[in-house]
């Protein structure tokens, strides 16, 4: 896979994904030290397969305790996400359309993206958003991510469809940004925390407040709690095949936010298709 990867690589350089600015300085780990991470060789036209570490459940790190019980644990590994949306990437664009097209048109309108903006969309999928962000951004930066190959490959050739040749894009991991310091104006991340273990959304959070600028925005879509009946719809359909469900399960994904240095400034209850969903605007402590 780590070769398949970079041959769509090589035809990414000239988005600048490999040797953008804001990428870290070391083009060997590209990422940070003892962390998971998408590693390029030394030797160029290879590049490793990104060792997917797991954290557990419950607890969480030195730099980012985690305080939050959630009510249902995360039932998937890093692994199994990225195999699961592997499997959906021919038909998540749909889904999106369905289910998710209300949350993403309320996240693009509170990520307000003003022209000459620094734009980082983490779980970047099939390129929907990443998409209209860099129309509205065609003088600044704006980078897509995404842990899974097969959605990277999408996105990108969304981007060529649409004769898009700024935009850069990367496989790397939500927890381990490859990005230096207070490098973003803006940080977008749908429908991916709530995949996560509890110490896995404490980490994914963390970082993209160490990637924004002071007063920069964080703008999060997330499932939430719904009524009774699909609470506990949801909840047996989860516990019964998790992958079924995308492995999103509800989250109190504000909660999350004052340890990582954020204020909530803005949050919007969308429900579409009978799914809820939570779109919060927050702003990183100056």
């Amino acid at each position: 896979m780590g070769g398949w990867f970079f041959s769509h690589w090589r035809r990414l350089e000239d988005t600048g994904a490999q040797n953008h600015p804001l990428v870290g300085k070391n083009p060997q780990s590209f990422g940070k030290v003892n962390s998971v991470r998408s590693t390029c060789s030394g030797e160029r036209g290879k590049m490793a397969e990104p060792a997917l570490a797991e954290t557990p459940n419950i607890g969480g790190t030195a730099d980012c305790p985690v305080l939050i019980e959630e009510s249902t644990p995360a039932r998937l590994t890093v692994r199994q996400v990225r195999d699961v949306y592997s499997r959906l990437a021919p038909l998540y664009g749909l889904w999106q359309k369905l289910a998710q097209g209300r949350s993403q048109e309320v996240a693009l309108e509170l990520a307000d993206v003003r022209n000459g903006d620094r734009v980082l969309e983490v779980a970047v999928g099939p390129g929907t958003a990443l998409e209209s962000l860099a129309r509205s951004n065609p003088a600044g930066a704006t980078i897509g991510m995404d842990l899974t190959p097969a959605m990277v490959e999408r996105a990108r050739r969304r981007l060529q469809r649409g004769s898009l040749t700024r935009p850069a894009l990367c496989q790397c991991d939500a927890r381990f940004l490859p990005f230096a310091n207070q490098s973003f104006d803006l940080v977008l991340a749908s429908y991916l925390l709530d995949l996560l273990s509890t110490a896995d959304i404490a980490s994914a959070v963390a970082e993209m407040s160490r990637v924004l600028r002071p007063a920069g925005r964080l703008v999060l879509v997330h499932l939430s709690r719904g009524n009774l009946w699909f609470d506990r719809l949801w909840g047996f359909l989860y516990w019964l095949a998790p992958e079924m469900l995308g492995g999103s399960r509800p989250i109190q994904l504000a909660a999350y936010l004052p340890s990582a240095g954020f204020t909530v400034a803005a949050s919007r209850r969308i429900v579409q298709l009978g799914i809820p969903a939570e779109v919060i605007l927050a702003r990183r402590t100056p």
